[in-house]
């Protein structure tokens, strides 16, 4: 959906995500998740055995988050953080 966005709207996203990282700010909202219930089974009128939930996080939480992980993969990169024989939390190893 904000592939769609105009692109004048990517500077507008872009400068906002970084006032957010500046400012150490995290929306309440971005927090709470809808959960919907999938149906398993084939049966039109499900018990709870046959749901799955999946919760769905706002899409901004999320690109929130991806942008965090990418700064903070490059920043303990960058200052040599996590020992060579780490390779778990590390990424592309």
């Amino acid at each position: 959906m904000i592939k769609l966005l105009p692109e004048h709207y990517h500077a507008l996203l872009t400068q906002a995500y970084n006032d957010l990282f500046r400012n150490a700010q995290w929306g309440k909202e971005w927090k709470t998740a809808r959960t919907i219930c999938l149906n398993k089974s084939e049966n039109p009128a499900p018990t709870t055995d046959q749901l799955r939930p999946i919760s769905m996080l706002p899409t901004f939480s999320k690109i929130y988050e991806r942008l965090f992980l990418t700064r903070f993969n490059s920043w303990t990169t960058r200052m040599n953080i996590l020992p060579a024989q780490q390779s778990g939390a590390r990424p592309h190893q």
